[in-house]
């Protein structure tokens, strides 16, 4: 337990030392983007080559991840590989890694990982394309329902029983193309479609449950 809380003590106030120390220097001096990049790398190196010793402190590998990450980003950035609204999809895809790597690390039992991991990719692969005049008008509701649909369709591919996942999938997988193919009647065509299917479904839970509550008729005896 000391051992966890003198390499905790080295790697925190390590950090902060170094950091106040550059933040300091730039006061006075220009550092530049690459210098910053060094250290950001390097650190992240350091910190991980620490938490290998023993591999019991996850917070060491985060603390890693966001340094290396960032480093990353400005180098990317200082080189013009990203632009504009591909920082925010970097920046959300980095956020997402961790918990599909928890997904897999987990041997796939924690597949609640996932969800968050696919929001964010969902949304980093939205913004260029909104910025880029890709998505525009009803273009982006109709892409947000069929991100929404494209989860439930994976629930039935992985179980067919589960029919309530396709069922849900092509309601609004039929949104999402109502909103491409049909924008002006979009007030009327939605709801039509929601009462329609809404209520099939509605009738026929109802007709089964009558029919499971009908008498069974007595089995004649030979």
């Amino acid at each position: 337990m000391q051992s966890s809380g003198v390499r905790q003590a080295i790697v925190v106030g390590g950090l902060m030392v170094l950091f106040g120390a550059l933040l300091l220097i730039q006061e006075f001096v220009e550092l530049g983007e690459w210098v910053w990049v060094a250290v950001l790398i390097v650190s992240g190196l350091a910190v991980y080559a620490i938490y290998a010793v023993t591999r019991t402190e996850a917070w060491m590998l985060i603390v890693s991840y966001v340094l290396l990450a960032i480093g990353i980003m400005i180098a990317l950035v200082t080189l013009d590989v990203l632009q504009d609204s591909i920082i925010a999809t970097f920046v959300l895809t980095v956020i997402a890694i961790p918990f599909i790597y928890g997904y897999f690390r987990t041997g796939r039992e924690n597949w609640g990982l996932l969800i968050p991991a696919y929001v964010l990719v969902a949304v980093g692969v939205m913004v260029p394309l909104i910025e880029s005049g890709t998505l525009s008008g009803t273009t982006i509701p109709a892409y947000i329902m069929f991100v929404v649909a494209l989860p439930f369709f994976v629930v039935y591919v992985r179980d067919n029983k589960q029919r309530w996942g396709l069922l849900v999938g092509g309601i609004l997988s039929l949104v999402s193309i109502s909103l491409l193919i049909a924008a002006d009647l979009f007030e009327y065509v939605v709801p039509a479609v929601l009462i329609l299917v809404g209520g099939g479904i509605l009738v026929r839970q109802i007709t089964q449950r009558e029919d499971s509550e009908l008498p069974e008729s007595p089995s004649s005896e030979i």
